[in-house]
């Protein structure tokens, strides 16, 4: 896994170097892009204090491999915030961190934990580049539709009475048997903040329940430098 980073980084750093110099000059802030905004500005002033530093925004995402079976393929991936949004997503310029194969959804331990350590490790020895310059990395967010989220995030699925990822709407079953969940408008919102959000997905391990909606506590609790639930991003 390092010496993949190293080759794309070594591979992008150029275009790397020219948009953190638009960041800083905020001659692209009209576009309104990450580096712009809130959330970025604060972990990179509370983690990192190098030059030489590249955050990623993880992605995860699940999908049929034929029509006959119900096999899936998921994957894990990263895309480097410092590139500009055009080349950002492009397939040659980010990085497959893991794969899972199987008939059912992945149980994230199982698929994800020997990953999230192996990236862990990145984060505390840096990334060394071919100019003999080490590169920090920090990791963003997630990104994902809402039903591979709620596998990665060991939370419940969207239809279920906690669903919302950022506050605590509750859900209303209508229509009896065979009825949706609907989720009316509130004047006043209670947001979920990252102190309730780790305290309730510890207390979901503990009991082995749905409490408010967290299953367990996800891998990336541990990983992330933007806490959850501000590092998640829903790709509808």
């Amino acid at each position: 896994m390092k010496f993949a980073f190293s080759q794309i980084l070594d591979r992008l750093y150029p275009d790397i170097i020219q948009y953190k110099q638009e960041i800083a000059s905020q001659s692209l802030i009209e576009d309104n892009d990450i580096p712009f905004n809130m959330l970025y500005q604060n972990m990179i002033s509370q983690f990192t204090t190098e030059k030489n530093f590249v955050s990623l925004i993880l992605h995860i995402d699940g999908f049929s491999l034929c029509k006959s079976s119900r096999l899936m393929l998921w994957l894990l991936s990263g895309a480097f915030v410092e590139l500009p949004p055009h080349l950002r997503y492009q397939r040659s310029n980010t990085i497959l961190l893991s794969i899972w194969i199987g008939y059912q959804e992945p149980i994230p331990e199982a698929w994800l934990s020997s990953c999230v350590d192996r990236v862990n490790r990145l984060k505390t020895e840096g990334i060394l580049l071919s100019d003999g310059s080490k590169c920090q990395v920090l990791f963003y967010g997630i990104i994902g539709d809402s039903p591979a989220l709620k596998v990665i995030l060991e939370f419940i699925g969207h239809t279920g009475y906690h669903c919302c990822f950022y506050c605590y709407i509750h859900g209303i079953h209508v229509g009896g048997r065979g009825g949706k969940r609907q989720y009316y408008f509130e004047n006043r919102i209670q947001l979920r903040t990252k102190r309730t959000y780790e305290l309730e997905s510890i207390r979901a391990v503990e009991t082995s329940s749905n409490v408010y909606g967290h299953l367990g506590r996800s891998l990336l609790h541990d990983l992330l430098d933007v806490p959850l639930p501000n590092s998640i991003i829903v790709d509808y």
